[in-house]
């Protein structure tokens, strides 16, 4: 009985630790116990990430236009209006809609 008390104090404190936003945003912490017949197992994983913005330079900008603009000469797209007044994508080519680029 002391067991599962002192088992039951150990997962309250190990849930009731605060996470600072700046751990937060960076790692994750997950611990998993296993509690059977008076023994317990537990195991604590911590993964780690990186963060990193990347900004497109202008050449990467000016090809995803170009690309954007010559998806849009071949495929043609519209919007319709199905049986049941849902706006729906239509496209003059076949294999529009699957992400086919011309």
């Amino acid at each position: 009985m002391v067991k599962t008390w002192i088992s039951l104090a150990g997962l309250v404190t190990t849930l009731a630790m605060p996470i600072t936003p700046a751990a937060a945003a960076d790692s994750t912490r997950s611990t998993s116990c296993v509690y059977s017949r008076g023994s317990h197992s537990c195991v604590t994983r911590w993964q780690h990430y990186e963060t990193r913005i990347l900004v497109p330079t202008e050449q990467e900008v000016a090809e995803a236009r170009a690309r954007e603009q010559q998806w849009q000469a071949f495929c043609r797209p519209y919007i319709y209006q199905d049986d049941l007044g849902v706006r729906r994508y239509g496209y003059a080519e076949r294999g529009c809609e699957y992400g086919r680029v011309y």
